[in-house]
């Protein structure tokens, strides 16, 4: 075993220190803690270890709720306190911008989930036989678990009384499972919006954090009087269709089928199709669209990012643009294609996922012709 020094922590969740001058990230590991580690991985340019034994702990570092927080892969964060968590992501976001993009990011709003735990409402288990489990870290191997604690208490009540048939679960707003028209409650930003969309669509998996995402890309672009707006990834209509009840005219693109009919079916049902409207289409490949460029570009893309949705912006210079990402690393790469003509007006760090590292990031930027190369 070495000792170690953990000086950060690195997107992943892991703590950084130095084993002989060489980087090593270190597993369960927090800043300012001196751990005895056992290397796992020796690489060329890093190493990867295992905390094994601490000469000093974290004023942060608490005892993690779940019984199977050591073997599950689905947690990472559970031994840290909450607001730490919070402050730790900020930290990740500041540091993977300056090391992608060379943008640096002072003020970063960050908003927490009101739930900390029982918060997911979508969940892809594995089966372990007919009993219901989730992969060990670092492994394809299930855990069978009988209970998850941030799995909603709805969806725990479901595992306990099935056997394992159905991989992924999800809750409907009604607080049934898998049902094959489920509802979406967007009733907190606009009056009285629900919709309805088909199982296997994408729904963001905390409720909560989802309200505040939607209403804070609404409003903004409800102050910046725009009159058409281009969302890319845009699913089911989750900021589209309250755009649209707003009167802003909307084209949405998304590859997925039955997002796109459920998004082309609430609006017909909501009497908004002649301003809201979803084409399908692949924006993984080189595109153009043959529709009159918008004021406004709203992008939510898969992990993978969105290069060539921002070949597109960078095309058509909309004047605005919302840049929602779950991965910031590819939103870091694709923020230099644009580091030319906009400038950053608001970076927000939303906890939609608590007990991991994982988190959802709004960047808002502004298209400016006198730029001379910098966002900030």
């Amino acid at each position: 075993m070495d000792k170690i020094f953990i000086e950060g922590i690195a997107h992943g969740g892991m703590g950084i220190g130095k084993i002989n001058g060489k980087i090593t990230f270190v597993h369960n590991a927090l800043p300012n803690e001196i751990v005895y580690a056992e290397i796992i991985e020796d690489k060329k340019d890093f190493s990867i270890a295992k905390a094994i034994n601490f000469e000093k702990t974290s004023k942060h570092r608490v005892e993690p709720k779940c019984e199977y927080y050591e073997k599950c892969g689905g947690c990472d964060f559970q031994h840290i306190a909450y607001d730490y968590q919070l402050k730790l992501k900020a930290d990740i976001l500041r540091s993977i911008f300056k090391r992608i993009s060379k943008i640096d990011i002072n003020d970063i709003k960050v908003v927490e989930s009101k739930d900390i735990f029982h918060y997911r409402r979508r969940v892809k288990f594995q089966c372990a036989g007919k009993r219901w489990g989730l992969f060990q870290k670092k492994s394809k191997n299930p855990v069978v678990i009988e209970h998850c604690k941030i799995a909603d208490k709805a969806i725990n009540e479901f595992i306990s009384g099935d056997d394992c048939i159905k991989k992924e679960i999800v809750l409907s707003d009604d607080n049934v499972v898998n049902k094959k028209e489920s509802v979406l409650n967007l009733s907190d930003v606009v009056d009285n919006l629900y919709l309805i969309y088909e199982y296997g669509s994408f729904v963001q998996v905390n409720r909560d954090i989802n309200i505040k995402m939607v209403k804070t890309v609404v409003d903004s672009i409800r102050q910046k009087n725009v009159n058409r707006v281009f969302d890319f990834f845009g699913g089911i209509g989750n900021f589209s269709i309250p755009l649209a009840a707003y009167g802003i005219n909307v084209v949405s693109f998304d590859s997925n089928k039955g997002a796109v009919k459920s998004f082309n079916r609430n609006a017909k049902r909501l009497k908004l199709a002649n301003i809201a409207k979803s084409i399908r289409k692949n924006l993984t490949k080189p595109f153009d669209i043959d529709i009159k460029p918008p004021d406004c570009v709203i992008l939510d893309p898969p992990r993978a990012g969105a290069k060539k949705v921002v070949e597109y912006i960078d095309r058509n210079k909309p004047e605005y643009v919302l840049y929602v990402s779950c991965e910031p690393s590819t939103l870091a790469r694709d923020l230099i294609t644009l580091k030319d003509s906009y400038i950053i007006e608001k970076v927000t760090l939303f906890d939609m996922f608590p007990q991991t590292h994982h988190f959802e990031t709004l960047v808002e930027l502004k298209f400016d012709q006198n730029k001379n190369g910098s966002l900030y």
